[in-house]
Order: C-alpha cells, then sequence, then structure tokens
C-alpha cells in the first residue's frame, strides 16, 4: 500500500477529532485513542504525533496566504501501484511535466487493485426462490423432460402457480358424490277444496277439514319426487390444463415438485430477458416447450448467416 494512503489514514482520524470535539478533555482523550489505535496497526510512535502535531498547527498557526500568481492546471494522473517502482515512476514523471509544462500541477493517484468490496460484500445474498427477473427451467424427475420459462415476478410465484395448476388437472379422489334432488314438473293435476256454506257467525264452529284428500295428494308428490333423484358429482369436474407442466401432468401422471425448477440465467431489462429466453429455448430445444422462441432473433440480415451457408461454384 503506498506510503500516502497509511499517512491520509491517520490524518483524517485526527482532522475529525479537532473538528468534532468541543473541549480540550475530549481532544485529548480522542488522541490517546489514536495513538493506540496506531500502535495496534504497526505505526510507529513519533510517526503519530508528528501527524497530530501538523494538523495542530495548521488550525493554530495558518499558512500566509500566497499571493496570485498565474492560473496553473492540474492535471491528475492515475499510475497502477506496484510498489516501490510506482512510486519512483510517479515521482520521475511528475518532475518532467513540471520541468515542461510549469502551469501544470501534477497529481499522481496510485491505483490499487485490493478493494474493501473484493473480500466481503457489503448486501445479503437474495435467497433465490425470491429473485426476480429470472429464465427458469423445470425439468422432469421421472422422464427428463423439461420447460423453459421466464417471470418478471418472484420465482416463488410463478413455481406455485405451475404447481397449483397441475394439481388441478387430474380429478381429485378419495371425494364423496352427493345426491342431489331434482324435482320433475308439477303434476298437471289441480286440487280445489270443496265449498262448504257454514259460516262461524250461525253454527259457531270452524268448518270440518278434508283431511284425506290432503293427505294422498301429499303422499303421491313426494312418491314422485324421491323416485326422481339423480347423483350429481360436483367436486369430480376436472379443469383444462393450459401451461405446459399441467399438460404433462395431465397427460403422464409426472408430478413437477419445487426442487425440479432451476435458474438459468437473471435480467432485470424485460425484453432482454425475452431476448435470453429465446436464446436459451433454441440453444437446448426443450420438449415441453410448444414455441422455439419469445421474441424474433435477428443475428444476421435477413435471417442468413453467411458462415454457414453454402455458395454454388
Amino acid at each position: 500500500m503506498p506510503k500516502s494512503y497509511k499517512h491520509n489514514a491517520i490524518s483524517s482520524l485526527v482532522y475529525r477529532a479537532i473538528k468534532i470535539c468541543s473541549t480540550h478533555k475530549s481532544l485529548h482523550e480522542e488522541f490517546k485513542f489514536i495513538r493506540q489505535l496506531g500502535t495496534n496497526n504497526g505505526y510507529p510512535m513519533n510517526y503519530v504525533d508528528s501527524i497530530i502535531r501538523r494538523q495542530l498547527d495548521l488550525l493554530y498557526n495558518p499558512p500566509q496566504p500566497i499571493p496570485p500568481t498565474l492560473k496553473t492546471e492540474t492535471v491528475v494522473m492515475r499510475v497502477p501501484y506496484f510498489g516501490l517502482p510506482s512510486q519512483t515512476y510517479g515521482k520521475r514523471l511528475s518532475a518532467m511535466i513540471s520541468k515542461q509544462y510549469p502551469l501544470k500541477q501534477i497529481r499522481i493517484v496510485y491505483d490499487v487493485k485490493d478493494r474493501i468490496g473484493t473480500g466481503f460484500t457489503t448486501k445479503d445474498k437474495i435467497p433465490t426462490l425470491i429473485k426476480s427477473g429470472v429464465v427458469y427451467k423445470a425439468e422432469c424427475s421421472q422422464c427428463n423432460q423439461s420447460y423453459i420459462g421466464k417471470t418478471y415476478r418472484h420465482l416463488k410465484t410463478r413455481i406455485n402457480e405451475h404447481l397449483s395448476e397441475q394439481t388441478k388437472s387430474l380429478p381429485p379422489t378419495g371425494h364423496t358424490i352427493h345426491p342431489v334432488l331434482k324435482r320433475n314438473k308439477p303434476s298437471t293435476q289441480s286440487f280445489t277444496p270443496a265449498k262448504t256454506h257454514m259460516t262461524r257467525s250461525r253454527t259457531g264452529k270452524l268448518p270440518k277439514p278434508i283431511h284425506d284428500f290432503t293427505k294422498d295428494y301429499l303422499q303421491d308428490y313426494l312418491k314422485d319426487l324421491f323416485e326422481n333423484v339423480v347423483l350429481v358429482d360436483k367436486k369430480g369436474e376436472t379443469t383444462t390444463p393450459k401451461s405446459s407442466i399441467a399438460k404433462h401432468y395431465y397427460a403422464t401422471g409426472h408430478k413437477f415438485i419445487s426442487d425440479d425448477f432451476k435458474i438459468l440465467t437473471t435480467e432485470q431489462h424485460r425484453y432482454r430477458l425475452l431476448v435470453k429466453e429465446s436464446i436459451l429455448i433454441r440453444k437446448q430445444n426443450p420438449v415441453l416447450n410448444h414455441t422455439d422462441r419469445s421474441v424474433p432473433l435477428y443475428v444476421y440480415p435477413n435471417g442468413v448467416n453467411p458462415i454457414t451457408t453454402k455458395t454454388e461454384t
């Protein structure tokens, strides 16, 4: 690592302590912490104290303003860092340019390949089932026939849709058929009770009910009703499969599970996702796909490959 990086690491901590601490006591405690931190990381104590003195001098003894001169331009040059040879190269390059172009101020930046992100990632890894914008492949574990599809939503949502439609494709077993009563048309015979001329005001009694005729009529009606009972299986009706996976299950009985799905590639742009799906369908040629592409693929003009096209001689 360049020496300037090590110097700036301590200098930034000292500068931060001077700007944040509001009392001399807290500033003294912060300097003690910085010295201990530098010692733990291999910095000499004298080197840390020199940086602290320099920052305090800039605060309490600011430099005199420089009189205006000709305008200079700062040029930043990035040099790959390979140790001492890179530092020597940077110094020679800066001296040569300053000699040839006095109004150019050269600033050498050493480019280090190792970054903080190369050692670890700062974000949690997204679980496979909640990834979106993916091209997936479903392969039957019994006959090895496969299907390639894409989804813009979470993969788990699309898998659940395939599996739920698959379970609806075949009639379920073990359910009970419930009887449903279907009534025939009512009989054309009409019942008209006999008229009586007895009144309560004259006799003081209610009219005599005609139980015999009504009872016979009800018995005939109920007998005719129960003789025409039809058993209807409401749960036995199957839905017509629409997806390729459901049609495969309907035809062969081979059932897909969630472990049969895997991600082939990811893409957040919708049209590029269709292109990648079409390329993978063309390349792998899955049996369960009914089409060979999702969007037109024009790699060469007029769809002709000049490499594979034979010319007549």
